[in-house]
């Protein structure tokens, strides 16, 4: 109880203060820690991570594969080192057959759930500084302005009037999803890839009839990264959110994708016991494991 108290007394210190954090690599170069700053002269500038943040991830993007080249392309893929290929669709002839053909499917979604968080991480890093700046009341350069408005429309915090609100929220809100979380939605709404494959998600939007139906992507970058701004912009996906939130605050431990199925309810509000059954997608295979995977050319910073 007393371990309690004195952390939570220390999240209304660090607020109260004014104090803020930073990601920086830990020694496995798997993990990263958000730290204090609380000097102005620590302050440098984002123009060059906003550079980063507006590349695209660099790897191989293969379309029109089919199932067995897609077997001979991952056959040596394990679920924590994984390399940059990106095959954009799910393989028309893709069907499961045995357990190796659901390893299959796994290994062809979590390069696009890596990539994803990656580009939100670089997104996260130009954003951090952005808030340094703001709390020491620095004056942004041209290029942090515009990616200040561009991330506040992004992310869905334009209607909040103070810049210190906007950039409050988009701290909570430009922040990596669960590897394991994103794979168990996909396996459910695919049934390991066997539909819905141009909409892994299952996102909807008004057709302009008034319509409600899924969305159909040209390729699985885009579901995946519309699957995270989702994640990241819903007010139904509030608790998500602040479940994340508070693990950055107390262990900066983000990647563990179950603990997070519970706030999923409102996802697929139209399907009362999704979460039932997003629950037990989790014992099976390998998925757990994915909240731990990384690129083989190198980590970023995942948790």
């Amino acid at each position: 109880m007393k371990k309690k108290l004195l952390a939570g007394s220390c999240v209304v210190f660090c607020i109260a203060t004014g104090m803020f954090f930073y990601f920086s690599s830990a020694k496995n170069g798997n993990e990263a820690q958000e730290k204090v700053v609380q000097n102005v002269s620590d302050i440098t500038s984002a123009d060059s991570l906003i550079d980063v943040s507006n590349q695209e991830i660099k790897g191989e993007y293969l379309t029109d594969i089919d199932k067995d080249e897609l077997e001979n392309l991952y056959k040596n893929i394990t679920a924590v080192d994984v390399p940059h290929i990106f095959v954009e669709q799910i393989p028309q002839d893709f069907q499961v057959e045995t357990e190796a053909d659901k390893t299959l499917f796994m290994k062809l979604m979590t390069p696009h759930l890596l990539r994803a968080n990656e580009k939100i991480i670089n997104e996260r890093k130009a954003i951090l500084v952005l808030n340094e700046k703001m709390k020491f009341n620095q004056p942004l350069t041209k290029k942090e302005q515009d990616f200040f408005n561009m991330m506040s429309e992004k992310y869905d915090v334009l209607d909040l009037k103070a810049d210190s609100s906007k950039i409050a929220e988009l701290v909570k809100r430009v922040d990596i999803i669960p590897v394991s979380l994103g794979m168990a939605v996909s396996i459910w709404v695919t049934n390991w890839g066997q539909k819905n494959k141009q909409s892994p998600f299952l996102e909807h939007a008004w057709n302009g009839t008034k319509v409600y139906e899924p969305v159909k992507f040209d390729n699985l970058s885009k579901a995946v990264d519309s699957f995270a701004l989702q994640l990241n912009t819903r007010s139904q996906l509030l608790s998500f959110r602040d479940d994340r939130q508070r693990h950055r605050f107390f262990d900066n431990k983000l990647s563990f994708g179950w603990v997070q199925v519970h706030n999923m309810k409102n996802y697929l509000h139209m399907i009362p016991t999704f979460v039932d059954q997003l629950a037990l997608i989790y014992p099976l295979g390998y998925i757990k494991e994915l909240d731990n995977s990384c690129f083989k050319e190198g980590c970023f910073l995942t948790k």
